[in-house]
């Protein structure tokens, strides 16, 4: 009888882990050492606007900026999964990675905001270099690489928000999600969470 090799074996498979205050922390200031402007813009754009990695990479210069090729506190962005806007904010930190980015490699409105190396006005950077890069910058500060990736910066702010507020509803407003129930899902939260918030009224 053929038996048919399980198409997970050996990948890590379910929720990646959303990082820890301290850990985007590690991870600013490592990148900001090594003086990678266009990895610190990525990370810290990533974090504040909790996109999924396909519409961050189709973003170009021109859909954050304003006059100047100034990055705008707030903005709209499209979403390609859903076909529906979401709003975005921008923290000063991740306002002046951009702006330094976008002047270092001497972008222009229209050329993509995140490119490989040396090609400013190059096609855009590609998901699977965007997870490379992920997977690099957590194993660089001792964090195991198979339990992070792109995703894990989109889950990280909406973590925190849910953690401190409870606020399901909140959160996915800032996803940009249809329902309670995928964000649920997505930030790994239900019954267990359930349970917790229960035990105080126990009878």
């Amino acid at each position: 009888m053929k038996t048919t090799m399980p198409w997970n074996k050996g990948v890590a498979v379910g929720q990646k882990a959303p990082l820890k205050h301290y850990q985007v922390w590690r991870i600013r200031r490592l990148l900001e050492t090594e003086g990678k402007l266009r990895d610190l813009a990525l990370f810290s754009l990533a974090l504040d606007s909790m996109l999924r990695s396909s519409d961050i990479l189709r973003l170009k210069v021109g859909d954050i900026c304003g006059t100047h090729l100034k990055p705008k506190a707030r903005l709209r962005i499209q979403q390609k999964k859903t076909g529906k806007p979401v709003e975005v904010e921008l923290s000063e930190y991740a306002r002046t990675a951009l702006a330094s980015w976008i002047i270092r490699s001497g972008k222009t409105e229209t050329d993509y905001l995140f490119t490989r190396r040396g090609e400013p006005h190059g096609e855009s950077l590609s998901s699977v270099r965007h997870r490379q890069l992920v997977k690099k910058w957590v194993q660089a500060i001792g964090l195991n690489p198979e339990d992070y990736s792109t995703h894990s910066l989109r889950r990280t702010l909406p973590s925190f928000v849910y953690h401190e507020t409870k606020n399901i509803e909140a959160v996915r407003n800032l996803l940009g999600q249809n329902s309670v129930t995928a964000t649920s899902r997505y930030l790994n939260v239900g019954g267990k969470d359930s349970l917790n918030v229960a035990r105080p009224f126990r009878l």
